[in-house]
């Protein structure tokens, strides 16, 4: 086991932490077994090639080996548009659980693994503004949407600072995105439907719109945390402005 690779446990299950190179033919089995439970006509390749990109999935098994949950995420300093000094960037992708083993945490858990595997690697960031990205394949969100912050927001195009840093995170993700509506186009292929209902407000059914999921597309969002920079909402700010 290197310094990246760690396993833990919670009560019941067993937590491995991998990044892609050191997953096995039986870690990518139990991965697409977790995948498949969870979603009709799961794209497994698209699962494959999130992994690849994002750098680094977490995953929970029974104490009997069986698949429970998964979580594919990696937080790291990019450099993005409009800022002198790297940026933290929250990468989160594809989160599943199998239905016998929803309502344990276990994604809540998956991701505090993810975030201590993160620790070594990202030094001293206690009060650091952070940016949260995610791609999101059907129109509903965690969390309250923020007017300011949240890109992209119901009635308007992004702007220009706005599309400039989603499409360094679309670059991170792998994505080919559309940076007037935050779409990222798919590979003609779906991705998946989620075998849970998910009930979706006003706002989000608006910039979900333009999404087309039989093409295999998603939303990126993007917000920051715990408040944006200066000129982050401003279609007059200037183009390439630097940000401490």
């Amino acid at each position: 086991m290197n310094a990246q690779q760690s396993d833990e446990s919670i009560k019941g299950f067993r937590l491995l932490v991998r990044e892609p190179h050191e997953l096995t033919a039986e870690d990518r089995r139990v991965i697409a077994a977790i995948f498949d439970a969870a979603y009709a006509q799961a794209n497994q390749a698209y699962l494959d090639a999130s992994i690849e990109h994002i750098g680094r999935i977490a995953f929970a098994l029974t104490e009997d080996g069986e698949p429970a949950a998964f979580a594919v995420g990696r937080t790291r300093w990019m450099a993005l548009p409009g800022f002198d000094e790297r940026q933290l960037v929250a990468l989160h992708g594809m989160r599943a659980t199998a239905p016998a083993f929803r309502h344990r945490g276990l994604i809540g858990a998956l991701a505090q693994a993810l975030s201590r595997a993160a620790a070594p690697e990202l030094g001293q960031h206690e009060g650091v503004r952070l940016l949260g990205c995610g791609r999101h394949g059907h129109a509903s969100r965690p969390g309250e949407m923020t007017e300011g912050n949240d890109v992209p927001w119901p009635g308007r195009v992004p702007t220009p600072w706005q599309q400039a840093v989603g499409l360094a995170v679309a670059e991170a993700y792998g994505s080919d995105l559309d940076p007037t509506t935050f779409v990222c186009r798919g590979s003609g292929t779906p991705i998946g439907v989620p075998n849970v209902h998910f009930e979706a407000s006003d706002g989000e059914q608006q910039v979900y719109a333009p999404v087309r999921r039989e093409r295999g597309d998603n939303l990126l969002v993007i917000n920051w945390t715990p408040n944006p920079p200066e000129g982050w909402a401003d279609p007059d700010w200037p183009d390439g402005q630097s940000q401490a």
